[in-house]
């Protein structure tokens, strides 16, 4: 289920933050213990979407997502940790790696920089 979206300055991307089944309580059944970004293709000419892929990481309810202004990097906010061992939520980025001009050899990279903040973060904004 997406959470959040937003679409790359230069117009050629979206990203979704997808909750998966991260929302249930941890001792829950039905917790997945993973959520996803979807990474999209925007086609200029034509209009149409593709999707590039869909990548799980382990954070609980991902919710704002924002590019920078290079269209190249991505930063979600998420609600906590799955791992308990640093409490809160985070800031996490991720970049848009390859060859930009063919979808099929692009790939979405989380990066090692995360930012720990207060848990319950929901939104981003990058101010230009």
């Amino acid at each position: 289920m997406p959470e959040g979206l937003a679409i790359s300055p230069d117009g050629q991307w979206a990203v979704t933050a997808n909750l998966e089944r991260s929302t249930p309580a941890l001792d829950s059944p039905d917790q997945g213990f993973f959520s996803s970004l979807s990474l999209l293709r925007l086609d200029l000419k034509t209009g149409s979407l593709s999707t590039v892929g869909t990548y799980a990481f382990d954070e609980i309810l991902p919710e704002g997502v924002v590019f920078d202004s290079s269209s190249r990097f991505v930063a979600v906010t998420t609600f906590d940790q799955y791992d308990g061992k640093s409490p809160g939520g985070s800031v996490d980025f991720w970049r848009i790696s390859g060859d930009h001009a063919d979808v099929n050899r692009v790939e979405f990279v989380e990066t090692s920089y995360s930012i720990p903040v207060t848990r319950g973060v929901h939104s981003i904004a990058l101010q230009q």
